[in-house]
């Protein structure tokens, strides 16, 4: 790479095409040492696997949990297929995904900063910050795409074009979710509609602060 020969070596590029199955593999083969190899035991001397039932976690929020990420995992393949038909561009599709991942990533961060449980009605957070965060690049990436000039030129003009009304489409949603602060009685919700709005405002900053550098 430092000599600048990777592009021109075929058989490097076939071999780095080829091993991108080979980190799965090799996280999963670590997982499943570190789980069967410690067994009986959960943590070492102390807690049993038999002992590690939870009695206050009824089946069903399990199936609710295991059905919540499959379905979250499973509208994010959908929605980088459809943004590489939008966009017609991988790269760009990645990009918008790495836009939305950081923006959940900042808002779960200051949910466990701040002490607040994941709770059932919360895994709704990620799917409404992914449907903003990426309706917001998405807009970017279009505007950048329909400039001229040159990069620096064209992500200045994408930017003073989309900045203001993204914004303004950010914050009327996280007003609208801010509206169940009201639901004083039940407390789930009102995390809910707190750290929603928050996402949804971080979502847009993330699509100003990290989208224009990639």
């Amino acid at each position: 790479l430092w000599r600048k020969k990777l592009f021109d070596s075929r058989w490097m590029l076939w071999v780095l095409m080829l091993a991108f199955p080979f980190p799965y593999i090799a996280n999963t083969a670590g997982w499943l040492t570190a789980e069967l190899g410690r067994q009986p035991w959960l943590v070492h001397g102390v807690l049993r696997t038999s002992e590690g039932n939870s009695l206050n976690v009824s089946a069903g929020n399990v199936w609710f949990s295991l059905l919540g990420f499959a379905g979250l995992y499973s509208l994010l393949s959908v929605l980088f297929v459809a943004l590489i038909l939008v966009l017609r561009s991988i790269s760009g599709a990645l990009v918008t995904i790495l836009v939305v991942a950081i923006a959940n990533i900042w808002t779960h961060g200051i949910m466990g900063a701040a002490g607040q449980p994941f709770t059932i009605l919360a895994m709704l957070t990620p799917i409404i910050v992914m449907v903003v965060g990426v309706a917001d690049a998405v807009h970017v990436l279009s505007a950048y795409r329909r400039s001229e000039g040159g990069r620096r030129d064209r992500i200045a003009a994408a930017l003073s074009t989309t900045a203001v009304p993204t914004l303004l489409t950010s914050v009327t949603t996280a007003i609208g979710f801010l509206a169940l602060l009201t639901a004083r009685d039940v407390e789930m919700i009102q995390v809910y509609g707190l750290y929603t709005a928050l996402g949804v405002v971080l979502a847009w900053l993330a699509t100003m602060v990290v989208l224009p550098p990639l």
